[in-house]
């Protein structure tokens, strides 16, 4: 089963389009998993890195502490549009000990905390340099009722 990752990843994704401040650098470019083929940038990435489950009585489990790695990335030629500090900053500000649950979605984030920044530069075919600036995060999901 996989709904808490997908409840932490809806999560994700609500709180980024929410934020004016992201929306405004990122139009909507938020993505979870990969950046598909043929995007632009800058934008935000998010992708689940593994965790575990706590269990309780009976082995039941009731909380998956995962880890997402959240970044910005842009390219080198964007940066005075959309500076990757700005992104990263307001990444952490949002994710930070912030909790609740997606919009339509049950379920609840008990808590995010970063764990670890996280920063890295790649090239792309072509040439395009893009660097990566954000953090590791703690996300503490509920587990469905099973």
């Amino acid at each position: 089963m996989s709904q808490e990752l997908d409840r932490a990843d809806a999560w994700l994704n609500t709180k980024f389009a929410a934020d004016a401040t992201i929306t405004s650098i990122v139009a909507g470019r938020i993505h979870s998993t990969v950046v598909p083929p043929g995007s632009t940038y800058p934008c935000v990435l998010y992708a689940y890195l593994g965790g575990f489950d706590s269990v309780g009585t009976g082995a039941m489990r009731i909380l998956h502490s995962g880890l997402w790695v959240v970044r910005a990335i842009a390219a080198v030629e964007d940066w005075a549009a959309a500076p990757l500090g700005t992104l990263a900053d307001r990444i952490d500000i949002i994710l930070h000990r912030a909790t609740g649950s997606a919009a339509g979605a049950d379920g609840i984030v008990y808590t995010a905390t970063r764990e670890s920044p996280y920063r890295e530069i790649e090239h792309e075919t072509g040439g395009v340099e893009l660097r990566h600036s954000g953090g590791s995060y703690r996300l503490l999901v509920q587990v469905p009722a099973s």
